[in-house]
């Protein structure tokens, strides 16, 4: 789940704002390979957070041991170095959560399944076993013990540090011993540890929702914690998830700490007339609630420019591409890539259409004191005349990003030759 071509690294221009970036899955290879800068070919870097696998050790069918690294994601050596130069590089992390399935060896007190003397699986989408895995019983309310294979395989001297540091932690937070409650001091004590900046869930609809909040709450202080060690700055932690089929329960999980989940509708091929209504849509639901961020999953097999202007988070999916029809479509989404990590405005700005031909529109972005406004036309050709006037004041000098010219403002218009791409990315020039 990557983007085939390579970017410069940019920092995110307004990391507290995730709707102005998007996300790059990063395999397991690229990872253990060591260092942000062995993903330059795989992981597109402008204003791009990197989203990683699952870190735990684990089994074909599933979670073995939530406390140590999967030998496939390296050495931890290599996977801390990872993670630093990622972080250094500007670009957050995000780690990916598929707390679905169990690997053979937790005995029935932890996780559901169907095999004797198991609670059977069930029929809800909480209950379910998914491919026929071990399903985690985050839902249920007795205490539970450490399992026995897991105890034999630290050996007496780490089980004793692992079972200290739970007394402390639930004699803390006063939390009931459940399967529940051991797995979040388990995950937010990677948070402590790397410092990630935030969880993608995979398979929230088969997780007892009332595992996100306390997960949530203790990932942020975690978070906070790793930072007062490292700089002291914590810029907050972000729980994503995955598309939910059900508004109502959308709305719970949001209620109980989720940033922002990912939108039911994948993105493909749209002409003008398709382009304009998804961007006013998925602005629009930024504008009903500016507070829940939304993750657009592109879907189509070709990433080209107008899939870069979608409002909200993006999410490249696997078979994302970049669209070749053009001898320079690479260089073309690169610039496209580099003008949205520049400007918070086009994620996480409010979408205006302003005119059909050629396709021109504004994305205005006024939060916290910034204020963030550029305006995009698609399709131009020849001489363009564009009224500029509720973006850039007069006498100011707008640049293209595509060809790098100028334009003095006057009496509220700009005129531009667009190269053959017909794409203009106009912004203020003193950016």
């Amino acid at each position: 789940m990557f983007l085939a071509t390579s970017v410069a690294s940019i920092p995110i221009a307004a990391a507290q704002d995730w709707n102005g970036v998007f996300l790059t899955h990063v395999p397991a290879e690229a990872v253990s390979s060591g260092g942000a800068e062995s993903t330059s070919a795989t992981a597109a870097g402008a204003g791009s957070a990197v989203v990683i696998p699952p870190v735990f050790r684990k089994t074909t069918h599933g979670i073995a041991d939530f406390t140590r690294l999967d030998p496939r994601m390296g050495s931890p050596d290599s996977f801390a170095e990872f993670v630093a130069e990622t972080k250094e590089a500007g670009r957050p992390i995000l780690l990916t959560l598929d707390l679905n399935r169990a690997a053979a060896g937790w005995d029935s007190s932890w996780v559901r399944a169907d095999m004797p003397g198991y609670e059977p699986c069930g029929r809800e989408p909480a209950t379910l076993c998914v491919d026929g895995s071990p399903d985690f019983r985050t839902d249920v309310g007795k205490p539970v013990s450490l399992p026995s294979f897991l105890v034999q395989e630290w050996g007496p001297e780490l089980a004793e540090k692992h079972q200290s540091e739970l007394d402390a932690f639930f004699a803390r937070t006063k939390y009931p011993r459940t399967p529940r409650y051991h797995v979040v001091k388990w995950l937010a004590d990677w948070v402590r540890a790397y410092g990630f900046d935030g969880f993608y869930a995979t398979g929230i609809n088969h997780v007892d929702v009332g595992m996100w909040e306390a997960l949530k709450q203790e990932a942020s202080f975690a978070k906070a914690d790793w930072a007062a060690e490292a700089d002291g700055r914590s810029t907050g932690f972000w729980l994503a998830g995955d598309t939910t089929p059900d508004a109502e329960r959308a709305a719970v999980l949001r209620e109980l700490g989720f940033d922002a989940l990912a939108e039911s509708t994948q993105i493909t091929d749209l002409d003008i007339v398709e382009l304009d209504s998804v961007y006013a849509h998925l602005s629009g639901l930024r504008e009903e609630n500016p507070a829940h961020g939304i993750i657009t999953p592109v879907a189509s097999s070709l990433v080209d420019v107008s899939t870069v202007f979608l409002p909200g988070t993006l999410e490249l999916t696997a078979s994302a591409g970049l669209n070749a029809t053009a001898p320079d479509a690479n260089e073309l989404v690169r610039t496209a890539l580099e003008f949205r990590a520049r400007h918070p405005a086009v994620g996480a700005g409010v979408h205006r259409s302003m005119a059909e031909e050629p396709y021109t529109f504004e994305r205005a972005y006024r939060k916290g004191g910034l204020t963030d406004v550029v305006i995009v036309v698609f399709g131009a050709s020849g001489r363009t005349r564009i009224n500029v006037s509720s973006a850039f004041p007069d006498d100011s000098i707008v640049r293209d990003a595509v060809t790098g010219r100028t334009a003095f403002v006057s009496f509220g218009y700009v005129s531009f030759t667009p190269d053959d791409s017909g794409l203009l990315l106009l912004e203020l020039a003193d950016i």
